[in-house]
């Protein structure tokens, strides 16, 4: 497995390991989940989604995340104080399902967090031909990652969009996709894709502020009749999408997506305050 962990030190199986021992990455070879978590100034941003959906991953392969959520908590919080880092994304990984002991590692990814300005232009994306086997599951899929890097790269774009065997528009490879039309949001069904903890907040957003959301996935050969279409994750919220190959969207002015963007805004800087206060 890729030796991905960053600054001084990270954690595998409790103990605070230094990168001169960051060789137990190399061992690790079997099926793993994840999770990539953004702390902001401390505080791991829904914290308690991004578990419950690991937990969810395990259960989907048959197997069981025998850690706890406070021991995963108290972990966290002592790699930032460790690093003296609390702003950046933590990764949590667990593999050895099929070992008498599961293998658990928190560690500090490389992280990029768009500018303002890119929110204001929107980004570039591009299709590719590709669908995860257990959607719902978050794993480790080298061949597909790869194979979206080089898709990625020779397009110049920020994220590239698979499209399963029917030609519909499902995800990005790193991100959930929605799209808007008169006023009505587009998303791919829940049992189709990835369950982003973002994707989660983005769905409940729009039932607050009466934004109908319909969850269908929307074929490639449609999508120029889209009003605009915006992705969103982890790290980038809620991003506009100017351009899916040659089709050019004006997403970064709808006022649909402009709503959703600012109510998820808010939606983060509640969950921050209300972390403080307890």
């Amino acid at each position: 497995m890729k030796r991905e962990a960053i600054l001084d030190f990270f954690i595998f199986n409790g103990r605070t390991l230094g990168m001169d021992e960051n060789a137990v990455f190399d061992q690790l070879e079997s099926l793993s989940i994840y999770e990539v978590i953004r702390l902001v100034n401390g505080i791991p941003l829904f914290l308690e989604e991004h578990l419950s959906r690991m937990r969810c991953s395990a259960e989907l392969l048959g197997y069981e995340l025998k850690k706890t959520d406070q021991t995963i908590l108290e972990e966290i919080v002592c790699l930032s104080k460790m690093n003296q880092c609390e702003n950046m994304n933590i990764k949590l990984l667990c593999t050895d399902f099929d070992q008498l002991e599961q293998s658990f590692l928190v560690y500090f990814v490389e992280s990029y967090y768009p500018l303002e300005e890119v929110y204001h232009r929107g980004i570039a994306t591009t299709l590719y031909k590709s669908e995860r086997e257990n959607p719902n599951a978050k794993t480790m899929n080298i061949d597909l990652r790869e194979g979206v890097n080089r898709a990625i790269k020779e397009a110049g774009g920020f994220e590239v969009l698979l499209v399963n065997k029917d030609g519909c528009v499902t995800e990005g490879s790193r991100s959930n996709i929605f799209f808007v039309k008169e006023g009505k949001v587009y998303t791919a069904p829940s049992e189709k894709v990835l369950k982003g903890v973002t994707r989660m907040k983005i769905m409940s957003i729009c039932k607050n502020l009466n934004i109908p959301v319909i969850e269908k996935a929307v074929n490639e050969d449609s999508m120029e009749d889209m009003d605009g279409a915006f992705i969103t994750g982890t790290s980038i919220g809620v991003l506009p999408i100017t351009s899916i190959g040659e089709l050019l969207l004006k997403s970064v002015n709808n006022i649909v997506i402009k709503r959703i963007s600012d109510g998820y805004k808010e939606n983060v800087k509640s969950y921050l305050r209300e972390c403080m206060l307890s």
